[in-house]
């Protein structure tokens, strides 16, 4: 009996250290569990959008004159360059034709957000008021005088342009670039009291000018529907040139023309989006 028991605890106790050994086995064996995947962004900018913007702008062109047929005797050019036959005495130039003044419009837009990059299109509308006026008076020679002045005025940018952006959930930094549009008016006019008025003339012309926009921003959402944004964007139009006709003598005429170049804008604003 005796031995019956101890045979029964030995069998018992091999038993019990198969279980554990089994299950030690199993327990080195079973796969590691990958981690959950990042979850995705809680907002998403997907969607249409309308908004208002303003801020302020900078407008720094430069003009250049010159003229073509029988030279006057004593006129400087539009823009300070002495184009007559008479040397200078004296001359002071006054104001410029760059300026720095307020913006503000509207826009629309479309964004289409694929996981974390945002893709999208704007158009906007701006009004504005930058506008500069340069004038020389020059002395030829004592009693003989002349006044040279050259304005160039923008009164409204537009521009459709791209977005490319990076959404950390509600905050979007994005580049923007595409087509301006900008409404210029440039003036030129010229009078000295030798010969008056033979060597006077002024004029004027308004004109739609197409150039390029790029530059870059951060939008972040305040609620699912309302955004706000900063936005710096720089624009480019080349050049504007306007002609006019001085006369030189009862039967000469000499032809002006006078280029405003380097016609840049920067401009920065703050807005608000509404998004649908």
């Amino acid at each position: 009996m005796k031995k019956l028991r101890t045979q029964l605890l030995a069998t018992t106790a091999m038993l019990a250290l198969s279980s554990v050994a089994y299950a030690a086995d199993m327990a080195v064996k079973m796969p590691v569990k990958a981690p959950p995947p990042a979850p995705a962004p809680v907002t998403n900018w997907t969607g249409f959008y309308v908004g208002a913007q303003i801020g302020g702008a900078s407008f720094d062109p430069s003009c250049t004159s010159n003229v073509s047929g029988p030279p006057p005797i004593s006129t400087v050019g539009p823009c300070g360059t002495n184009i007559g036959s008479l040397p200078l005495e004296s001359q002071n130039t006054s104001g410029s034709l760059s300026s720095v003044g307020v913006l503000g419009g509207v826009k629309i837009g479309y964004d289409y957000q694929w996981d974390r990059v945002v893709l999208g299109a704007v158009g906007d509308f701006n009004w504005t008021d930058l506008n500069g006026t340069s004038q020389v008076q020059t002395v030829f020679l004592p009693g003989v005088s002349g006044t040279s002045t050259a304005h160039e005025r923008l009164d409204w940018l537009a521009s459709v342009r791209g977005r490319v952006g990076w959404a950390f959930d509600n905050v979007l930094f994005y580049g923007t670039g595409g087509v301006a549009w900008a409404g210029i008016k440039a003036s030129a006019s010229v009078a000295s009291n030798f010969g008056a008025p033979d060597e006077n003339f002024a004029t004027e012309a308004s004109t739609t000018k197409t150039g390029a926009v790029a530059g870059g921003g951060i939008e972040y959402r305040l609620t699912p529907h309302v955004s706000v944004v900063g936005e710096v964007l720089w624009y480019g139009f080349g050049t504007t040139n306007i002609s006019g006709v001085n006369h030189t003598g009862p039967a000469s005429t000499a032809t002006y023309t006078t280029e405003f170049s380097h016609q840049d804008v920067v401009a920065g604003t703050l807005g608000v989006n509404w998004r649908f």
